[in-house]
């Protein structure tokens, strides 16, 4: 397409866009992380968890880089109202040059990395991740148009086609006796086939001429835009940085298993629910009341799932580890419990983002990432003493002190109470937590270390039982409200 404007939907009203869009980009979602799921349960039966802490060590610079480098490009690109073809290809170069040069950064800068985690492997396996940035940036652009243009059928495919060949290469290069290369074949192999899709599911193609004056009209938004993104990964790695420097790869591979299931609902539901949130309230920033019903839906949307979701894994965490990941994985349990609660308080808090970016307010979201990094970095330093665990409840007890200074930012920016807030989340938090105790109760009649088949089934009966029966009873307007986002008549 040579024109200005993404790959259209059809015409309709708002929250039927938006419901059509939620179910693709849930549904697309889901199906990506039960295909990472299931390479990683089998990767975990080639790797040693030492595997895992030194491809992890590796993955914390590279995601920084992508954090450095993406320059907000596609916040600015589906947040601005008509952006030009002039900014769209200038942002395209823009993003492509800092992608070259963060792959080239993290080039130079493999050997430091290996010397500060005190692991020679480090060095190789961070020059071979770094190529996915540069990969990546290529598709930058791309993902920004159909995100604009709410095709979430067809970004999710990308998406979902890049995972698949991604788990396929790596299983392939585990089974070749690979060691921790697997995965990074997994990743690299995953962003190529992911970008490869965009290209070809927007037709859209950049000119050849940066315009110095555009870049210059949305350098504010970028900036702050990346310094958020900066801050924000900062939130979400300094934990793991620390694990690796002073504890050891087998420890970092523990604690990073735990990490991944504490990010489901963030990546499963939030991410999904937040990225569909932000052009759709992008739409209506100019009309506080949709904004705020746009709000509070999807808060109360992501609580239904997420609750459950992590109060289960909390009580359920012994025999899904041990039939997930087998042996050499149990010390991973206890930093799953107490991580299941990170996680269930930030796959609401993370629905501010959007807020933020669709009202132009990043500034606002940087200075609260700034806090939460300087809050995060002292509350782990203090928990490094009594190991991973320690950082872990570090992580838990900083997470519930900065729940209530976010709130006071975001929701004044709706005309928004905290009662408001408190009203969307009351009957998906009493719902889980009545799941949650019954769970607790079951898992205490269980004979230790029996068949862990046997008692995580028990459980997930369980718990399903429960919780549908009081979703029914005490949150039917809300249910009524989700089935059509997931695709439920």
């Amino acid at each position: 397409m040579s024109g200005d404007r993404p790959t259209e939907t059809s015409s309709g009203p708002l929250r039927g866009l938006v419901q059509k869009a939620a179910r693709w980009s849930v549904g697309a979602r889901w199906l990506r992380h039960a295909i990472q799921g299931v390479a990683l349960m089998a990767l975990a039966r080639f790797l040693q968890p030492e595997d895992f802490g030194l491809v992890g060590m590796a993955a914390i610079l590279v995601g920084a880089a992508n954090a450095l480098g993406d320059f907000g490009t596609m916040s600015v690109l589906v947040q601005r109202p008509d952006p030009s073809r002039r900014l769209w290809t200038s942002l395209f170069w823009v993003q492509v040059a800092l992608g070259l040069a963060m792959t080239g950064v993290l080039w130079l800068a493999a050997p430091l990395t290996a010397s500060f985690f005190h692991e020679p492997r480090v060095s190789a396996l961070l020059r071979g991740l770094s190529v996915s940035v540069a990969v990546a940036s290529l598709g930058m652009a791309h993902q920004a148009r159909l995100m604009r243009a709410m095709r979430f059928d067809l970004l999710g495919m990308a998406e979902v086609f890049g995972v698949a060949g991604g788990a396929i290469l790596g299983l392939s290069a585990a089974l070749s006796d690979a060691g921790p290369w697997s995965l990074v074949v997994q990743g690299v192999a995953g962003s190529a086939l992911s970008t490869a899709c965009l290209w070809l599911a927007e037709p859209w193609r950049p000119g050849g001429r940066i315009d110095v004056a555009e870049l210059r009209s949305v350098s504010g938004y970028s900036l702050t835009m990346t310094g958020s993104s900066i801050a924000t990964y900062a939130n979400r790695q300094l934990d793991q940085l620390l694990v690796g420097r002073f504890l050891g790869a087998q420890a970092l591979g523990w604690y990073s298993l735990a990490t991944r299931l504490m990010l489901l609902p963030l990546l499963a539901i939030t991410w999904n629910v937040s990225r569909v949130l932000f052009p759709a309230l992008s739409r209506v920033q100019h009309d506080l009341g949709k904004f705020r019903r746009g709000y509070l839906d999807a808060v109360s949307l992501v609580a239904m799932v997420s609750f459950p979701m992590m109060l289960a894994l909390m009580a359920a965490a012994d025999p899904f580890v041990r039939v997930a990941f087998g042996k050499g994985w149990e010390a991973a349990v206890p930093l799953v419990r107490i991580l299941s609660f990170v996680g269930l308080v930030q796959s609401i808090t993370s629905l501010s983002h959007a807020v933020f970016r669709a009202s132009g307010r990043t500034g606002l979201q940087f200075g609260l990432d700034i806090l939460g990094t300087m809050v995060l970095a002292a509350a782990f330093w203090v928990g490094l003493r009594w190991g991973a665990i320690g950082v872990a409840a570090a992580y838990a007890v900083a997470t519930a002190a900065l729940l209530y200074p976010g709130l006071l930012v975001v929701l004044p920016l709706m005309g928004l109470a905290l009662n408001d807030w408190a009203k969307a989340l009351w009957r998906p938090l009493v719902c889980a937590g009545g799941m949650g105790g019954v769970l607790v109760v079951v898992s205490a009649t269980l004979p230790d270390r029996g068949d862990p088949f046997g008692a995580l089934a028990l459980l997930g009966l369980a718990g399903a039982v429960v919780y549908s029966a009081a979703t029914a009873a005490l949150n039917r307007e809300a249910l009524a409200k989700a089935l059509p986002v997931l695709g439920v008549r």
